[in-house]
């Protein structure tokens, strides 16, 4: 009689390592499924209050997550304003305001 020879051990290196898929849902910015709460009362206060705002500006700031993103995505569907980032921000201020789509923008990061 010949002798069988078990089966080789698999071992962590003969599996298929995990694909890591970047897809994330697309962010849904509707009004309401804003989470309302204390912490960030004042701010939904302030954008509800446009255009009535004692200055013609409005800084929001907070920790990462927090929901400023949100706070902003809302103002713009109030106000029609038009998202910039910094560097966008920096060419239009020396350049004419006029020719810009929206007298209102919303500056991120």
């Amino acid at each position: 009689m010949s002798e069988k020879t078990p089966p080789p051990q698999k071992t962590s290196q003969d599996h298929m390592s995990q694909l890591i898929l970047d897809i994330l849902p697309v962010p849904n910015y509707a009004p309401d499924r804003f989470v309302e709460s204390p912490l960030n009362q004042e701010a939904l206060s302030a954008i509800k209050a446009w255009p009535n705002w004692p200055f013609p500006i409005l800084s929001l700031y907070g920790p990462k997550r927090s929901g400023k993103t949100y706070l902003a995505h809302l103002w713009q569907l109030r106000s029609q304003a038009c998202f910039i980032n910094i560097e966008e921000g920096q060419a239009l201020l020396s350049s004419d305001l006029r020719e810009t789509p929206s007298s209102h923008f919303i500056l991120e990061n």
